[in-house]
């Protein structure tokens, strides 16, 4: 009988330690800068604290993170119980705006958001919509090893696109995080966040026949909801 065998991918990936160096002086820049400019932090901050903390970990998610950022007609900023979300509309193949995901940022990033009429008068950032993908990918990493080199980063240490910078932060973080969360931040398992009616549905929350029902008393339904299960699981 004839049979293809087919080798299986190595699933563990090579230079880790050199991935751990990497992100580790990423952080001392990254705490330097924050020092140097806490008060106006640059969006290439913003977009750096977001890759090594808050799982902005695909460059096509960075991409729709700049432009919700930096566009002021822009709907894609909520907040709930003071804690800041934004939804990112990210494409698939060919297919733009096919996958949705809420992303809330960490509390350092979010802590260093600014409105984004601020970063329009950076000359690098004045005319986000007429830039392409690839142009914002590009001008991004730039600015940020301009950044690195003028911290006499070594150049082995710096990151030639992008690409590498959230594909390093990622091998890194798979040595402390769930490889699953760490597919999901990375886009290898492609999928849509939960809406509130979905977790309304499973959680068994009422939050009656009003549609524009405050948000904040939805969340602590939810959240106590959440600890009720969190109790009969360790009962069990």
């Amino acid at each position: 009988i004839s049979h293809l065998v087919v080798k299986p991918l190595n699933p563990f990936r090579d230079g880790v330690a050199q991935d751990l160096t990497c992100v580790s002086t990423w952080l001392d820049v990254e705490r330097k800068w924050i020092e140097e400019c806490a008060t106006a932090p640059p969006f290439e901050l913003v977009a750096l604290s977001a890759i090594l903390h808050g799982g902005l970990l695909n460059p096509k998610s960075v991409v729709n993170f700049t432009r919700a950022l930096l566009t002021t007609s822009t709907q894609s900023f909520g907040c709930i119980r003071n804690r800041i979300y934004i939804d990112l509309a990210l494409g698939w193949t060919d297919e733009p705006e096919i996958e949705n995901r809420r992303w809330y940022p960490d509390n350092q990033t979010a802590s260093l958001i600014r409105r984004p009429e601020e970063y329009a008068r950076s000359g690098d950032w004045q005319a986000v919509d007429s830039l392409e993908n690839d142009q914002i990918l590009r001008l991004l990493s730039r600015n940020l090893r301009q950044r690195m080199r003028s911290d006499n980063v070594q150049k082995d240490l710096r990151p030639s696109n992008l690409k590498q910078l959230v594909d390093t932060v990622a091998a890194a973080a798979r040595t402390e995080v769930s490889g699953v969360l760490i597919d999901y931040a990375t886009r290898h398992i492609v999928a849509h966040s939960m809406k509130f009616d979905t977790l309304q549905r499973i959680l068994g929350v009422d939050i009656g026949d009003c549609a524009n029902e405050d948000a904040c008393v939805l969340e602590d339904d939810l959240s106590s909801s959440v600890e009720d299960l969190l109790l009969v699981d360790e009962k069990s």
